[in-house]
């Protein structure tokens, strides 16, 4: 581990890297940027857990939340200790399905929302209000269907699920059956809302919603491009307003698109490309409408995640094939660029600010 350096309290933000080490490793850490220094150095970690590859933070409880991303998914449940940095297990529960790749937690606190990668399925889950651990399995929510993709779209693969901030429901994106589904909870059961198509072979991915509501940033992995959805009011059904490219013209080689981070001032998106190994830059207009800026190296291979710090100076990406969280400065342009900074850590997945 690192060398622990001071870092002042006005100065520091925590984040939480996840990834695909093993039990025996460390494979969730905490790292402290310094944002002033422009630096981050490791803080904090856990072992015990197999391929943490997705976390959630809590920041109401200081709750982490990992999955286990093996074939008899789990979700693992930690109490934070700001002073110490120290992550303690509180208890830990199956997900419902195989592979989960992504938790959330909703706001009420009450419920997790698990994706299970491989069984294709959405798993619910009780949380304890008063300790944060994880109770009952709930229900879980099959879906069906399968893509063009031969290998990737075989059937349902459920990448991501998270609560819907404007209707309290429950959206998820099948990569394996180019769709994406809405959900409400009714007496601790998933029931389904709607469901509608992405462009065939898409394979939508990551997702995130403008926080005015009617604006929903999808990412689509295997075509490498971003659909702009939107709406009128909550009960309103999504139409796709636009499809973008994410790669730049002229670049034929592979790809997968991946993760999506939108700036704390809702001014800019940002989206990972692995294959071209960059960030495609977005800026966005008032109405949440985005246009592009460009591309910028990910300064490693396979950028699997990306965090913007709070102060937007700052973004940390996660390279995956090239094992290391690297630190990139966000000029006046909102464009990032190098720092040279970069901290090592095997097959870093996901990471996560205490401010997400």
């Amino acid at each position: 581990m690192p060398q622990r350096r001071a870092v002042t309290k006005e100065t520091r933000e925590v984040f939480f890297v996840g990834s695909y080490g093993t039990a025996q490793e460390q494979a969730v850490a905490v790292l402290d940027l310094d944002t002033t220094a422009g630096d981050v150095v490791q803080t904090g970690g856990v072992a015990g857990v197999c391929a943490p590859s997705f976390l959630h933070f809590d920041a109401r409880q200081s709750r982490l939340y990992a999955v286990s991303e093996v074939a008899a998914g789990q979700v693992v449940a930690y109490a934070f200790e700001r002073s110490g940095r120290r992550l303690t297990e509180l208890n830990r529960c199956s997900s419902g399905g195989g592979e989960p790749c992504f938790v959330s937690r909703s706001k009420t606190g009450r419920w997790l929302f698990v994706a299970n990668y491989q069984s294709g399925s959405v798993g619910l889950l009780e949380v304890d209000r008063d300790t944060g651990g994880i109770g009952d399995l709930a229900d879980v929510a099959v879906h069906a269907g399968r893509g063009p993709v031969a290998g990737r779209q075989d059937g349902p693969h459920v990448h991501m699920v998270q609560e819907d901030p404007w209707t309290g429901g429950v959206f998820a994106t099948d990569l394996g059956s180019d769709q994406w589904v809405s959900y409400r909870i009714e007496r601790g059961t998933l029931r389904q809302l709607a469901c509608g198509p992405t462009p065939r072979g898409s394979g939508p991915r990551h997702f995130a919603f403008h926080p005015n509501g009617r604006v929903l940033y999808v990412v689509h992995e295997l075509d490498s491009s971003l659909s702009v959805l939107r709406r009128s009011h909550p009960g309103a059904p999504w139409l796709e307003e636009r499809l973008l490219p994410l790669l730049p013209q002229g670049y034929a080689g592979p790809n997968l698109a991946a993760d999506v981070a939108m700036s704390h001032a809702q001014r800019t998106l940002y989206v990972s490309n692995r294959g071209h190994d960059s960030i495609a830059v977005f800026a966005l207009a008032s109405d949440g409408t985005p246009s592009a800026m460009g591309h910028v190296s990910a300064q490693g291979q396979w950028p699997r995640s990306l965090a913007v710090s709070r102060d937007e100076r700052f973004l940390l990406v996660a390279n995956q094939r090239s094992n290391e969280i690297v630190l990139m400065s966000i000029g006046e342009d909102r464009l990032p660029s190098a720092t040279g900074r970069a901290w090592q850590m095997t097959q870093p997945a996901c990471i996560r600010s205490e401010h997400s």
